[in-house]
């Protein structure tokens, strides 16, 4: 099942501004898994950035869009 990813990427883009909303979430890709919601990215690199500065962010945003909390 694919997460309505479209929401929860246009409240990021607000939060997060142009550059890093298409610098770092714009190629994510999240598919929802059970209770988990898997976010694919390009690279080990990109995850680690991901997981450093945009994580908490993500996962705030994810359950006030979904109305629930989700592992990522």
């Amino acid at each position: 099942m694919v997460v309505p990813w479209e929401s929860v990427v246009s409240e990021l883009r607000e939060r997060l501004g142009e550059k890093n909303y298409l610098a770092w979430i714009d190629p994510v890709e999240a598919v929802l898994a059970g209770e988990e919601l898997v976010l694919r990215v390009p690279s080990v690199f990109f995850q680690s950035w991901i997981e450093r500065y945009f994580l908490q962010t993500i996962r705030g945003t994810v359950e006030r869009r979904l109305g629930r909390a989700l592992s990522l």
